[in-house]
């Protein structure tokens, strides 16, 4: 099953005109918690995975194949609408090959819903 790690330079950085960042562990596994306080990009609220160690955030996240097992331990931490997030990104995510890179754009509600969009090298 793959799931998503947070990559990329620990910090700020620069990477074809985007701002991104990375606040999470090194390959920290990241969910989408749903939250958008604003829709401003300096703030990155709307375009950010969550660590699901640091509750810290990433703009980037790399698709990697891991044993279900890995999968079940992590998912029982969830409940409620971060089990609910982690389920549908599980899903979403399968069709990537691994090492995918991704960005995530999140709506301003939760009726906007949540996009994945491929990370263009």
């Amino acid at each position: 099953m793959k799931i998503l790690l947070a990559c990329g330079s620990v910090g700020r950085y620069s990477d074809k005109q985007r701002q991104h960042f990375n606040w999470c562990l090194p390959s920290e596994v990241v969910n989408i918690d749903g939250f958008v306080c604003c829709s401003a990009e300096s703030c990155g609220c709307n375009r950010t995975f969550i660590g699901v160690f640091t509750r810290r955030g990433a703009t980037q996240a790399c698709v990697v194949e891991v044993e279900d097992t890995v999968v079940k331990r992590i998912e029982a931490g969830f409940n409620g609408h971060a089990k609910t997030a982690f389920n549908w990104l599980l899903e979403a995510i399968q069709k990537y090959p691994e090492n995918t890179v991704l960005r995530v754009r999140l709506g301003s509600s939760a009726k906007d819903g949540c996009e994945l969009i491929v990370e263009e090298n």
